[in-house]
């Protein structure tokens, strides 16, 4: 008999319903069944995929919405070696063919879904771009990215609440390690929401010498000094960045908001050699860049979606351990999923930071 669950769809732009006839997904034989406790909400991509303004991974509406959950395995394949049940995971997903009449884009945001085996798939003979068509998750899976050894995998001491910002933490720290921040380095940070934070918490952890960030909401800013421990913090609503500056200049810009236009002004604030990073997700609409307007002798680093995230977890959660990372830090809100469009308001009107849903 057929299983049905809940989750979290948008039905076209600007509009979102929780459903109840999502089919429970079975597993396949590489796949593990995940009970989705948590999952965050991201105000980067998925706010872009309520608006319609993203174009690079969306699919069409109505669309299962989410990729910050956090769950744990209530059942296995017939082929899975290397999962039991009762492990944890981050980042579970759904077949593009969900059986109903939804598509999902990622499709976290359920009460079930899915993490493939993939250790056992390849000692098994499947190479790792047969993957996406053996287990039927599509093309912008990325859990296998780094190697069978790293799926997303939570060690069992890590609270599946606090997880659904793990997600979101592993990118910002895998951005700050891709982009080569290190010890000594200077680093301006445009934007201070979840991940310019997270960002900015990273650089300093790794060494950074002088990280500044800026921003237009004064809280946020704040927030960035306690925890972050910046060492400047602009608002753009009262001050100029320019003469802020005073002519300084940076080993490495990271644009945390997603915008063409900071790319290009933040690389005259870049040293002669030095990195732009893009880590903010552009929209649709703001995806084209003059290069020869980029100051010279200045590299352009894009990193509009995550690489080698799932890399970054266990480093994530030994820092966890070590308490050297509080993820309490970086959730403002934690509310059920029937309140996910009051969780989507308050982050759009800043009475949110970072919103994590319990299934």
């Amino acid at each position: 008999m057929k299983r049905y669950m809940r989750g979290i769809v948008v039905m076209e732009p600007g509009k979102v319903e929780i459903v109840d006839d999502i089919p429970v997904p079975e597993p396949g034989d590489y796949d593990a069944l995940v009970k989705v406790k948590s999952c965050g909400i991201c105000s980067g991509t998925d706010l872009q995929y309520i608006d319609g303004t993203e174009k690079e991974t969306l699919a069409d509406y109505p669309t299962i919405l989410g990729h910050e959950s956090a769950g744990e395995v209530t059942a296995i394949g017939k082929k899975v070696r290397h999962i039991q049940i009762g492990d944890r995971f981050i980042h579970t997903n759904l077949r593009e063919n969900t059986e109903s009449r939804y598509t999902k884009t990622h499709g976290s945001m359920a009460e079930y879904g899915l993490v493939p085996d993939v250790k056992s798939m390849m000692e098994d003979g499947y190479s790792v771009e047969q993957i996406p068509e053996i287990t039927g998750y599509g093309r912008r899976v990325y859990t296998y990215q780094d190697g069978p050894e790293v799926n997303g995998r939570l060690e069992a001491d890590m609270d599946l609440v606090e997880a659904g910002v793990f997600q979101s933490l592993a990118e910002s720290l895998s951005a700050v390690i891709n982009f080569g921040v290190k010890e000594g380095d200077s680093v301006l940070i445009y934007g201070c929401g979840p991940m310019g934070l997270a960002a900015a918490f990273f650089c300093k952890l790794r060494g950074a010498r002088f990280v500044a960030v800026v921003d237009k909401i004064a809280e946020r800013l704040r927030q960035a000094e306690i925890i972050a421990h910046t060492d400047l913090t602009i608002d753009l609503t009262r001050e100029e960045l320019g003469k802020i500056l005073n002519g300084k200049l940076f080993d490495i810009v990271i644009d945390a908001v997603g915008s063409s236009q900071i790319l290009l002004e933040g690389s005259y604030y870049c040293k002669c050699n030095g990195t732009v990073g893009a880590m903010g997700v552009l929209k649709k609409d703001d995806c084209i860049l003059d290069v020869q307007s980029i100051k010279n002798s200045v590299r352009l680093h894009m990193l509009n979606f995550p690489y080698h995230s799932f890399a970054s977890l266990d480093l994530l959660q030994r820092m966890i351990r070590e308490g050297k990372v509080n993820p309490k830090d970086f959730i403002s809100h934690v509310i059920p999923m029937q309140e996910v469009n009051k969780g989507i308001a308050m982050i759009r009107n800043r009475e949110a930071f970072k919103v994590v849903l319990t299934f």
